[in-house]
């Protein structure tokens, strides 16, 4: 049996150290590259679903609102998620509106929204119109996978 001379084996030794240390690092690029994919990939998804919710949350508030201003009240009160109309009937809503004559053919203004949490918005408003300026919230809430006013408030 011959055996390899001493530099030889010391080289191989070398190689293959060299080797596993490359793989290695191959390993572990390779998992930190994907841990880094899996969490851009569900942050990418959440910002989109938070995007989403922000833009229907807006739409809704903005349609409620339209519908108040028009005077077509039937059709704002069904946008209204079932606790609101728990707390207020429709009659309640019709003298709410009629209370406040800023609300009535005024042109929409959104002054501020909170990004949603919890299926939860806050829509800030502002109108202006024949009755004079007015100003409220809008809180919505997300119901069977729609957006609803919750509470309609004016200061």
């Amino acid at each position: 049996m011959t055996t390899a001379p001493q530099g030889q084996s010391s080289s191989n030794k070398t190689t293959i150290i060299v080797i596993i240390v490359c793989l290695a690092l191959i390993a572990i690029v390779g998992a930190c590259g994907g841990l880094g994919w899996y969490f851009a990939k569900n942050f990418i998804t959440l910002m989109t679903a938070m995007v989403d919710d922000m833009q229907r949350s807006i739409a809704a508030s903005n349609s409620f609102l339209t519908d108040v201003s028009a005077g077509r009240l039937d059709a704002a009160y069904d946008q209204t998620s079932e606790d609101f109309r728990k707390k207020m009937s429709m009659k309640q809503f019709q003298d709410f509106v009629a209370k406040h004559k800023g609300l009535t053919n005024g042109t929409l203004s959104m002054t501020n929204s909170q990004p949603p949490a919890n299926d939860m918005a806050q829509i800030q408003f502002s109108m202006t119109g024949p009755g004079g300026p007015i100003s409220g919230t809008v809180m919505l809430v997300k119901e069977d996978g729609e957006w609803k006013v919750d509470q309609f408030t004016i200061p």
